[in-house]
């Protein structure tokens, strides 16, 4: 082979692995012809901070909590403006734990957490009532665009 082709595999290869080890960032989330453009909360801040300075979310948007491992996750409603429904995604983007209609925590006393109680790599906010007006349900696949 002559060394200019080898040169070009060798780097056509290199740029293809590189591709593979990056996670792309979805910007809409979709289930039973429901999509969702998607706030994506990555970093440390922004799951901390997730929808506190938001007053309401369009009906067709969401927030994502991506993580880079899966893990058990636990969401609070800490200065919260809305009530939201909560999605627990596995890493293969099955609905693993749902919460309907959580309310934001009241001023001035404890605030409580919630879960799924499983292994989750990705968490979607949206809108209180929607998991039950597109019938959600334990199992469905959540689709990512990019």
């Amino acid at each position: 082979m002559p060394w200019n082709k080898l040169i070009l595999t060798i780097c056509a290869v290199l740029l293809l692995s590189g591709c593979q080890t990056q996670e792309l960032t979805p910007t809409s989330a979709c289930f039973h012809d429901k999509c969702f453009d998607l706030e994506i909360a990555a970093t440390g801040q922004q799951k901390i901070t997730g929808l506190m300075k938001h007053f309401e979310l369009d009906t067709d948007s969401g927030m994502l909590f991506v993580y880079e491992k899966p893990q058990v996750i636990d969401i609070w409603m800490k200065d919260m403006n809305f009530p939201i429904d909560i999605i627990w995604l596995d890493k293969k983007k099955k609905v693993v734990g749902t919460k309907e209609n959580v309310q934001p925590c009241v001023p001035g006393q404890d605030c409580s957490s919630y879960g799924a109680g499983k292994s989750s790599k990705y968490v979607l906010e949206i809108n209180a009532g929607l998991i039950e007006e597109y019938g959600l349900s334990l199992d469905d696949i959540i689709e990512f665009k990019y």
